[in-house]
């Protein structure tokens, strides 16, 4: 019996001393455990944390971008603002250019057939100074050239007549048509 006590004994300070290795065993694995589990905690903040702060990067450049992206909007709405009213503006010009334009190809159409029809050719351009060209008049057996040049302001128009066509037929019939398109415009631009 006593041989049996000490098999049990031994036995039983077996176990213990197994459970004791065990215990031991579980304490070294729950350490690890928690020592593992700390560092991953560590480094899930860590990566939290930098992932956090690259979001907020991303967040701050997005932001950045729409703002400016709301100013490029903003100058590219002023500048269609802008053009319309150049366009506007153009067409404007435009029209009143083709006013002014047709008006003076009208004048110097009428100026073209009235100087056929009195043989008088102008240099338009020593206008407004003076009035520079050739009257050719007419006469039964011959054509006589009759140069001129006048300032419009200094003499009346009369005078001009008198100048310019002095022995011509049809300078009476012509002078008044002479007179509308070409010597009253030059004395009211020259009295401005």
């Amino acid at each position: 019996m006593v041989a049996d006590v000490v098999d049990y004994a031994k036995r039983l300070e077996k176990m213990i001393n197994r459970d004791i290795t065990l215990e031991k065993r579980e304490t070294k694995l729950t350490k690890a455990h928690f020592k593992y589990r700390e560092k991953l905690a560590e480094e899930v903040e860590q990566r939290y944390h930098k992932q956090n702060q690259g979001f907020s990067e991303i967040t701050n450049f997005i932001d950045k971008l729409k703002e400016a992206n709301e100013k490029r909007e903003k100058l590219l709405e002023e500048g269609m603002v802008v053009m319309s009213q150049i366009e506007a503006a153009v067409k404007q010009h435009r029209a009143i250019a083709d006013y002014y334009s047709q008006q003076l190809y009208d004048e110097l159409e009428e100026i073209q057939n009235t100087k056929l029809a009195t043989n008088t050719y102008i240099n338009l351009k020593a206008l407004p100074a003076r009035v520079q060209g050739v009257a050719i008049i007419e006469m039964d057996d011959r054509r006589i050239w009759q140069p001129f040049c006048v300032e419009p302001l200094s003499h009346s128009p009369e005078e001009l007549k008198q100048i310019i066509w002095a022995n011509s037929k049809n300078a009476a019939e012509y002078s008044e048509a002479w007179e509308q398109l070409l010597f009253r415009p030059l004395r009211e631009m020259k009295k401005q």
